[in-house]
């Protein structure tokens, strides 16, 4: 007979009537959510949550979960060791067995100094009555029964679940300070379907959302995933007669041998599956007592921070030897005199009467902005700091921003007083500086330039620079071949003309499209180069804002030719969804759009652009065989630091991949970046208090002779391309 706790418990359901009110829940003392809105990827999920005990041992369950939380249990701050883990209650992704294999190893947890976080996470749909809960029991009886048969309510909210798994992690370390809790001693538990959820967070190559250490319990595995190189230590126990997993258990321990990585295995002869913290009269009831001697070999039970007082007493963290260089790296391109950041970062005396606020937006990972999230591309330029770096700032800081010893201070960076790519062939200046007033509303202009590029000559790169940085927030540049942009130009009789969130004509490929402070400017990759048309006009769309005093400016842009005619053609393949009416409240609303490549080619790089409400915005490719991964994903979007992301190498995709854009609109009175207090309708358009959902892709044809069938796709399909070909070059 097997020894399965936990189908023993869907038989018993089945057999009795399953719902029975909670009495006498206690209060929580925390309860935090996992998103800071709806949950991404079930927002038009309106199932009611429910709560319940079961009969067979009248323990607290929960099915239906829509909205993740963690619920904390934080041990007394004379007691913390400053280890946090989050645990994960199993159920078959149908319910959570919450108490037994959630709240009561959290108790058990917190009386030895540990933070402990229970992970509601999302899960499919049981129904709403006591009888389609039955009916939903049957059903997974039934895929148990059968092996062999997929289990499609796993597998169509699993993943959903690992990102709350992720998300949860990510929540607890960014708030670790105020919980007493040390960053680098973040760890995930999983019972059964929560073990799944566990490896499916441990299994990421994001090092804000990955464990320092984990524990899979009867539950867990990788799959045909790549180990990570750094992946953190394993804490694996199962029953030998459990069916569901102990060979799962065992092979996810060899391949973590395998692979160097360091784990413990705990196989226990009797158990079954599903004990938790039941006790049975056998010698797996002790379990936890293993995993707490674990943690202690890990140094995990030693409290943090006596140890990192041990440490700063001894090396100190101060400006001149830890602190000054991330500054050189990340800030001070925009943080000196003169440029576009309030406030200078050069010397101590400008860091420490800002340490405080140092430490705060380095935190909560404002600063330095790079917005897109870790594990979802390699990007040229990345500004991004490690969980060690953003620690070491903020301990700077708690002890008072030392300076420290003078020998330690590294030669501040030395910037560029001419162009960065060096002197260019061809410069425009605007003809008039353009006159900022000292407040109001941001500044959008239009300025439209003639650009002579001799025949035979092509533009490799583009260097824009503005006269006055600290009114420039970033600039577009564009093709316009209508004339259009010129006649409004001609009727406007101050420079430029008034511009919006959109810019008229075509973008510039790749990253001659944009700029923003402190990015340098990037030639196009090797093979390619551009054509100009002579009739065409060159727009500069500035988005400027006041400083409290009236401003002018006047802008340059350097162009970089080569005699090296395009060898490799180019496009930017546009997504875009023009689809887009979104009420007054509406927290979460969703755009898309998708193509199906004709030809294998690279990728380059990526352009997302929404406006003032967009919240989140993902380009994932599916090919037609393997998993789909991720090309871009930006979960929290800021309309100021929008950006062209060139890959450090291009991603190659194959024919009949399909690429797929999926954004979310925030257009609630919660959302501090709404321009409309109380909203209103927001439907698309150009204006920056309209909105849209666009993502351009540079892309290359793998095989130049396939490129016509693509241009062909393109044209049937509508699609606004920049051309850049051997066979259309102006001769």
């Amino acid at each position: 007979m097997r020894r399965m706790l936990w189908p023993i418990g869907c038989a018993l359901l089945l057999a009795t009537p399953p719902l029975r009110a909670a009495e006498d829940k206690p209060t929580p003392p925390l309860v935090v959510p996992v998103w800071p809105g709806d949950a991404p990827g079930s927002e038009s999920w309106t199932r009611k949550e429910v709560e319940y005990r079961n009969d067979w041992d009248h323990k607290t369950m929960v099915r239906n979960v829509v909205r993740p939380t963690l619920t904390a249990f934080l041990p007394d701050r004379s007691k913390a060791t400053g280890t946090a883990v989050i645990i994960c209650p199993g159920g078959a992704f149908r319910f959570l067995s919450w108490e037994s294999e959630g709240t009561e190893v959290a108790e058990w947890l917190r009386a030895r100094g540990v933070a402990a976080f229970v992970l509601k996470y999302r899960l499919t749909d049981t129904g709403a009555t006591a009888e389609e809960f039955r009916e939903a029991m049957k059903e997974l009886a039934s895929v148990m029964a059968n092996r062999d048969r997929p289990d499609e309510a796993r597998k169509a909210v699993e993943e959903l679940a690992s990102a709350d798994g992720r998300q949860a992690v990510k929540v607890v370390r960014r708030n670790a300070a105020e919980w007493g809790i040390a960053p680098d001693r973040i760890g995930v538990m999983g019972f059964s379907a929560g073990g799944m959820v566990t490896m499916g967070v441990v299994m990421n190559h994001d090092a804000d959302s990955r464990p320092n250490f984990a524990a899979p319990i009867y539950g867990g595995r990788t799959g045909d995933a790549k180990i990570p190189a750094d992946a953190p230590p394993l804490f694996i126990l199962c029953a030998s007669d459990d069916d569901f997993a102990a060979k799962s258990s065992v092979d996810l321990y060899s391949a973590w041998k395998n692979a160097g990585r360091p784990a413990e295995l705990h196989l226990y002869s009797k158990g079954g599956h599903g004990f938790g913290m039941n006790k049975r009269g056998l010698p797996v009831d002790s379990w936890i007592e293993r995993f707490g001697d674990w943690l202690g070999a890990q140094g995990l039970l030693k409290p943090a921070e006596a140890k990192a007082k041990k440490t700063a007493d001894s090396s100190p963290v101060t400006f001149n030897k830890q602190i000054a260089p991330l500054l050189f790296k990340h800030c001070v391109e925009c943080h000196r005199p003169g440029e576009v950041a309030p406030f200078s970062l050069l010397t101590y005396a400008d860091a420490k009467k800002r340490a405080k606020l140092l430490q705060t937006v380095v935190s909560e990972r404002e600063m330095p902005p790079w917005k897109i999230v870790e594990g979802h591309g390699a990007f040229v330029g990345e500004r991004r700091l490690t969980v060690e770096e953003i620690d070491r700032i903020g301990r700077w800081a708690e002890q008072g921003a030392p300076e420290g010893d003078p020998g330690d201070l590294p030669a501040a960076p030395k910037f560029a007083e001419g162009w960065r790519l060096g002197k260019p062939d061809i410069v425009i200046t605007m003809p008039r500086p353009f006159e900022v007033p000292a407040d109001g509303p941001d500044v959008y202009r239009n300025f439209v330039f003639k650009l002579d590029v001799p025949k035979g000559k092509y533009i490799k790169a583009a260097e824009y620079r503005p006269a006055n940085r600290r009114v420039v927030h970033h600039g577009l540049m564009a093709v316009d071949t209508t004339g259009r942009a010129r006649k409004e130009d001609d009727a406007d009789p101050a420079p430029g003309y008034k511009g919006s969130g959109n810019i008229p004509g075509e973008l510039f490929p790749g990253g001659m499209a944009t700029w923003t402070p402190g990015r340098d400017p990037i030639p196009l990759a090797d093979g390619m180069s551009m054509p100009w048309k002579p009739n065409a006009d060159l727009v500069l769309q500035l988005h400027l804002h006041p400083s409290g005093k009236p401003e002018v400016e006047q802008s340059s842009v350097g162009f970089y030719l080569t005699d090296q005619p395009p060898q490799r053609s180019s496009t930017d393949l546009l997504l875009i969804n023009q689809k887009i009416d979104i009420a007054p409240g509406d927290k979460s609303y969703r755009t898309r759009d998708e193509l199906t490549l004709p030809i294998d080619m690279e990728v380059v790089g990526v352009f997302p652009h929404m406006h003032l409400i967009g919240r989140d915005i993902k380009v994932t490719a599916h090919p037609p065989q393997g998993k789909p991964f991720s090309l871009l994903w930006i979960d929290d979007w800021n309309f100021d630091w929008q950006n062209f992301y060139q890959y450090v190498a291009p991603v190659k995709l194959a024919a009949g991949t399909r690429v797929v854009v999926e954004a979310v609109h925030d257009n609630s009175a919660d959302n501090p970046r709404n321009p409309s207090q109380p909203p209103k309708r927001v439907t698309w358009g150009e204006e920056t208090t309209n909105e849209m959902t666009i993502v351009f892709l540079q892309v290359a044809p793998a095989r130049e002779p396939e490129f016509r069938k693509l241009a062909e796709a393109l044209r049937s399909r509508m699609l606004g391309a920049i051309v850049a070909k051997p066979s259309d070059v102006i001769k």
